[in-house]
């Protein structure tokens, strides 16, 4: 029997089983490309700083796993991995995957490709030694007159809780100083404090230096520090 070039039905099973083998291999092709793209994104992006006191990273754009060497007092539980994170990064790297594979004009496969890498990018945690840039990446705007940068380390994570550690070296007027802790509420510190292990080597309040605390924050060890002789402040907040 003959048929009809676009005539021809195909049984009701046999268009089941096409449907199962087309489903088959745009799920194995995802896999695959996910697995690509989350294994070169790790190793472009992740970080080895434990050797030099620092902070080993992998992830992105979110860092699930991170590590400390060092000694520190109650913050082991800050580090390791983080399942949820690692989680949402694979899922991110699928769905990109899964649209690159699927959208067939190429106009929308580029847009797509595009805008994913900018929200990628844009996930991406920061992290800076630069004393302008740390402040700016805390404060949200550029110092004013009243401060004058001395030195600056910032790391802020690519979640969208926005965890962050940050040092400050500064020297501020008076006016700015009392206003800064009023607006904060913050007041003198009598309480038990040791310095974080890995701060920087320049973030060391003298003795005679005043320490204070927010009354209204969750208390995970930020602190900050006046020198009355000289009026140099520092600064270091941790939000995790």
């Amino acid at each position: 029997m003959w048929f009809r070039a676009g005539h021809y039905k195909i049984p009701a099973q046999q268009q089941a089983i096409n449907v199962s083998t087309k489903v088959m291999k745009t799920v194995k092709q995802t896999i695959i490309l996910t697995i690509i793209i989350f294994t070169s994104l790790t190793l472009l992006t992740m970080k080895e700083d434990a050797l030099t006191d620092g902070i080993n990273s992998y992830g992105f754009p979110l860092t699930f796993y991170t590590y400390f060497g060092g000694k520190c007092e109650n913050c082991y539980e800050d580090y390791g991995l983080k399942i949820s994170h690692l989680l949402e990064d694979i899922g991110l790297m699928a769905v990109f995957s899964f649209l690159a594979i699927r959208l067939k004009n190429k106009v929308f496969r580029v847009a797509t490709i595009f805008l994913l890498i900018l929200a990628f990018t844009s996930c991406s945690e920061k992290k800076t030694s630069n004393a302008k840039d740390a402040y700016k990446y805390w404060a949200g705007v550029n110092p004013s007159a009243d401060i004058e940068l001395l030195k600056g380390q910032y790391w802020q994570s690519a979640h969208w809780t926005k965890e962050y550690i940050m040092y400050l070296k500064i020297k501020p007027t008076k006016v700015w100083w009392d206003e800064y802790l009023k607006q904060n509420s913050i007041t003198k510190d009598t309480s038990d404090w040791a310095k974080p292990i890995d701060a920087p080597i320049w973030f060391t309040p003298p003795n005679n230096a005043i320490r204070y605390v927010s009354v209204h924050n969750f208390d995970q060890g930020s602190r900050c520090f006046r020198d009355t002789t000289t009026g140099i402040c520092y600064i270091y907040e941790i939000q995790l």
